[in-house]
């Protein structure tokens, strides 16, 4: 039975991590289904981080920084690496990203894509962290009502 706590030893919280996580994947398939206007993705993915930040900050109080960056990283790895994986589906749906991929110094685009997800993934990580961190201090900072 799975159970939402950090393993022996760890004070890392591996499952809320992964599940989390599993967010990276549906954002790059609703890439490749064509979803990815920069409105309704930045919108997603805002979403997407400031609900991450409230959850490590209410499930893995004692380090909020490592999950959000952990959940960061693997979110932008996971993203970028379901959409190279079909990326030949999203440019015949695409016809502005085909253009795109037939230029000159376009060889090998999803060698390109895999190299820009480490980049993706530590920027949004440590984006995730701060906000974790943030999230945490302000929870700690409130008081329990009368109850």
């Amino acid at each position: 039975m799975l159970r939402d706590a950090p393993l022996p030893g760890s004070e890392m919280n591996w499952l809320l991590i992964g599940s989390l996580s599993l967010l990276g994947i549906a954002m790059g398939v609703l890439s490749v289904l064509g979803h990815d206007h920069f409105g309704v993705a930045g919108a997603l993915w805002f979403c997407i981080a400031i609900a991450c930040a409230l959850v490590i900050a209410r499930r893995a109080p004692s380090r909020p920084f490592l999950h959000g960056f952990a959940v960061g990283v693997l979110d932008g790895l996971e993203h970028v690496i379901a959409y190279a994986g079909f990326h030949a589906t999203d440019l015949a749906d695409d016809p502005d990203a085909a253009r795109g991929v037939a230029q000159p110094g376009e060889r090998y685009p999803r060698l390109l894509i895999l190299i820009f997800s480490v980049v993706i993934g530590l920027s949004y990580g440590l984006v995730l962290g701060g906000l974790a961190w943030q999230a945490r201090r302000m929870l700690a900072g409130r008081k329990p009502g009368p109850g």
